[in-house]
């Protein structure tokens, strides 16, 4: 199972813990997707050149096109 988190779930996991997130990064199951990225690095992150060179290291996922999302 591979896994898409939205920017909340990331944001849980930081402030709270999630050990089933948390062992989906472990086995590399986590993509993210690029418009959550660029929400994440938007936000107040510690450490945040750090935080962001982790996540851009994830998988994205195929990202749709505008006239895809749009049908």
């Amino acid at each position: 199972m591979i896994v898409i988190a939205d920017t909340s779930a990331w944001v849980d996991l930081w402030r709270h813990g999630n050990t089933r997130f948390a062992h989906l990064l472990d086995q590399n199951r986590v993509v993210l997707h690029p418009f959550v990225l660029g929400e994440i690095a938007l936000g107040r992150i510690t450490p945040r050149a750090e935080v962001l060179h982790r996540l851009t290291k994830l998988q994205p996922p195929r990202v749709a096109q505008h006239g895809e999302v749009l049908a």
